[in-house]
């Protein structure tokens, strides 16, 4: 029996500053509702102190009252423009911030309507008029010409972003790329986004070429090429001398790599460097040419209906339809798949089979789709059945988005679900998904820009497209209106590319803070013992259940995109449904 969310009638939005319906999202026991605004599609949670009103609810927390009792409006009814005019830290453009969350003692924080990054006032320049106000970076004090990182707004200098970039090559995508700075810091290495994948990067701590991979729960010490020296020379140090080496199985490339790793350690620098650059790019070489040709209808096809052993242990899983979904991907939308969870393909014995690499990103043993999904318990029972496609876009649905309102299935009734063409409970889950990432991407949108998609929809071409969405089972209004956008980006581009969501919604969605919040309640628990102990213990242990449990923030983005994929098919005519039974 389907979910029926519970429905409270006008109340006041502190987002929009409506009166209207809230949807009941989650029930919590310790701590307020979290509601959904049936208007603006932003979370909402019940006012401290008034009945009428509703506070803002954001990834970040949420605030104690609602709009009116924190004095943000006089009284309910006014329509106020909330919105702050300022020069962006991040994109360098003079555009509107919205507010996000209301500040008693600190700053407001704030959303860039360009970006769509968290921004604040800066403390030197930030009460001054639009055209002279600066908006600091997230946590910053200052912007980035009150800092001096930039000489004015209207500089050259910040548009070749010398001072907030560098390039290198990036251990994601395998390219050498501009790196934009994220967050800077004194005392760790800073952080970047590679320009070509959308990847964290951090500067390499051997070298000054390249970049390694970064997350916001941790960042590699070395680049990949570095990592691969380091572990082929720690790995001669502990057998003692290097002659050794040559008498493993190893093939004749694998000993010419060790031979020049292990030569490489008698270099100069600049030799070192050159040494490098050459593996880069011949890392670079192996990437281009395991796909020299551009996919077309015809090979998808070909893709589909060929047969592999991977394919057949997909099937036995209940995961053939993201497998299928996954294999007739762009080799590079296939790459960020991998990169979303926490690898890179290009350096993986799967890459260059779609077939292969499809299967490492559903069981990789640590990170893949499927063992990011399992719970605690199911790590460790050895007994345990798979987890069908179906239970695990229900578990991220309801964690990430609060509520699913698709039944829990067993593992029986989940894997044929998840096998059978056209499943409408599959078909439901699909829609599910989507229409949250709407309900996202309304709520990042100004009242002009809503009434503008609500225009484009009512057009002739959105209108011939959005019976391809509806043939493929696609239903709820708001999944429509992001299914009929992600096909004209693709009918726009060669390639698709991440711009269908925008990267940066993703990036809130992403936990990572569990380690992190237990060691640094451990070291204050010290200084305030005993009670702080109590507190240092259930944080310790909220660390360790996200480290070792499931990740279902993480795996939200990849699932989107593979749900997108199905939309990419529609709309080059090929039948995804037709080929689960292959």
């Amino acid at each position: 029996m389907d979910y029926t969310p519970d429905v409270e009638m006008n109340m006041w939005c502190s987002w929009c500053l409506k009166q209207g319906d809230v949807t009941l999202l989650k029930e919590n026991i310790f701590s307020r509702d979290i509601y959904r605004c049936n208007h603006c599609a932003n979370e909402l949670r019940h006012c401290a102190t008034c009945d009428v009103g509703m506070a803002r609810n954001t990834v970040e927390g949420a605030d104690k009252l609602c709009a009116q009792c924190c004095m943000t409006i006089d009284h309910w009814g006014d329509q106020v423009d909330l919105a702050e005019q300022g020069w962006c830290s991040w994109c360098f453009k003079n555009t509107s911030h919205s507010l996000v969350r209301s500040g008693i003692i600190s700053r407001d924080t704030r959303q860039c309507s360009e970006c769509h990054r968290r921004t604040r006032k800066c403390r030197m320049c930030g009460d001054g008029p639009g055209e002279t106000c600066g908006m600091a970076r997230g946590e910053d004090h200052l912007c980035y010409v009150c800092n001096s990182r930039i000489k004015s707004w209207d500089d050259e200098e910040k548009k070749n972003l010398r001072h907030t970039s560098r390039k290198g090559w990036c251990s994601w995508c395998i390219e050498y790329t501009v790196h934009t700075l994220d967050e800077g810091s004194i005392i760790t290495r800073n952080k970047y986004t590679c320009r070509e994948c959308g990847g964290g990067t951090a500067p390499c701590i051997l070298c000054d070429c390249a970049m390694t991979r970064s997350d916001q729960a941790w960042t590699s010490a070395s680049c990949e090429c570095c990592e691969a020296s380091e572990t082929v020379i720690n790995a001669f140090k502990r057998k003692g001398k290097k002659e050794e080496a040559t008498t493993t199985t190893e093939t004749d490339s694998d000993k010419g790599e060790s031979a020049s790793l292990i030569h490489s350690q008698g270099m100069t620098s600049d030799e070192k460097a050159e040494e490098k650059t050459k593996r880069w790019l011949d890392l670079q070489e192996r990437k281009h040419k395991a796909y020299p040709e551009e996919a077309t209808p015809e090979s998808i096809r070909a893709l589909l209906l060929e047969s592999s052993g991977e394919k057949d242990l997909a099937k036995e899983a209940g995961l053939i339809r993201p497998f299928q979904l996954l294999v007739s991907m762009s080799p590079k939308l296939r790459m960020q798949v991998a990169s979303m969870l926490g690898w890179c393909l290009v350096t993986s014995e799967a890459y260059g089979s779609p077939h292969q690499e499809a299967w490492e990103i559903l069981i990789h043993h640590s990170k893949g789709i499927a063992a990011r999904s399992e719970t605690l318990s199911e790590k460790f029972d050895a007994f345990d059945d798979d987890t069908p496609y179906s239970e695990i876009m229900r578990r991220v649905i309801e964690e990430v988005f609060h509520m699913c309102t698709c039944p829990r299935l067993s593992p029986q009734e989940g894997n044929h679900v998840s096998s059978s063409p056209s499943d409408p409970q599959m078909s439901a889950l699909e829609d599910e998904l989507i229409r949250n990432i709407g309900f996202i991407q309304r709520r990042n949108m100004t009242e002009e820009q809503r009434a503008q998609q609500d225009v484009d929809m009512a057009s002739a071409d959105s209108q011939r497209l959005l019976q391809i969405v509806k043939h493929a089972n696609i239903t709820s209004i708001e999944a429509q209106r992001v299914a009929v956008d992600v096909i004209k980006d693709v009918l726009k581009m060669d390639k698709l590319q991440m711009t269908v969501i925008g990267m940066e919604i993703f990036s809130a969605l992403i936990p990572g803070m569990g380690m992190v919040l237990g060691p640094t309640v451990a070291g204050l628990s010290a200084l305030i013992p005993p009670v702080a102990i109590i507190g240092a213990l259930g944080a310790v242990a909220h660390g360790a259940v996200r480290a070792l449990g499931p990740t279902y923030q993480r795996l939200c983005a990849p699932l989107v995109v593979i749900t997108a994929q199905k939309l990419v098919l529609a709309s080059q005519d090929i039948e995804f449904e037709e080929y689960l039974v292959c």
